[in-house]
C-alpha cells in the first residue's frame, strides 16, 4: 500500500507541474550559483529596471549545454535569467560600486532561486563580485 501511495503522489505532483507549465529540470541543467542568494527582486517605480541579488554560475558548468542550446562559456559575457527571452541583452550594474556589464541571456534559472540573475565568471569579474560571490545589482533590458 505504501509503494502505491508514493507512486500516486509522485504522478500527481508531476501532473500538477506539467499542467501549470512547469517541468522539473534534470539536475545537470540546474545551475547552482557561487553563493546562496538572499534577496528578492524589486521592480523599480517605472518598471524599466529591477534590483536584487546577482550570483554567478559555477565554472564547473563550463561547456555544458544551456537551455538555449549553446554551450556555457565561463569567459563570455552571458547570463541565466528566469524569464527574459534568450539573446536579450541586459545591463547589470553593481549598486555598491557602479561597475556594470552587458550580458546576453543564454540560460534559465530555476524559479526557486531568489537571485535575479546568474552571470558568467567573466561578467562577475567585471562586476567586482568574484570574491563575495554575489552583489546587489540593477538590471536594465536593452533595446535591440
Amino acid at each position: 500500500m505504501r509503494k502505491t501511495r508514493g507512486w500516486i503522489c509522485s504522478v500527481g505532483f508531476v501532473g500538477i507541474m506539467l499542467s501549470s507549465g512547469c517541468t522539473p529540470l534534470p539536475t545537470s541543467d540546474i545551475h547552482t550559483a557561487a553563493a546562496t542568494p538572499r534577496a528578492h527582486a524589486e521592480a523599480a517605480a517605472d518598471d524599466s529596471a529591477v534590483t536584487g541579488i546577482a550570483t554567478y554560475l559555477s565554472d564547473e558548468l563550463h561547456g555544458q549545454t544551456t537551455a538555449s542550446g549553446v554551450p556555457y562559456d565561463k569567459d563570455a559575457l552571458v547570463a541565466a535569467h528566469k524569464s527574459l527571452p534568450f539573446e536579450s541583452q541586459v545591463r547589470v550594474t553593481n549598486l555598491a560600486t557602479g561597475q556594470h556589464v552587458v550580458v546576453v541571456v543564454v540560460d534559465r534559472m530555476p524559479d526557486i532561486v531568489e537571485s535575479v540573475i546568474d552571470v558568467s565568471s567573466a561578467a562577475a569579474a567585471e562586476l567586482g563580485m568574484l570574491e563575495s560571490g554575489e552583489a546587489e545589482v540593477s538590471l536594465e533590458v536593452l533595446d535591440d
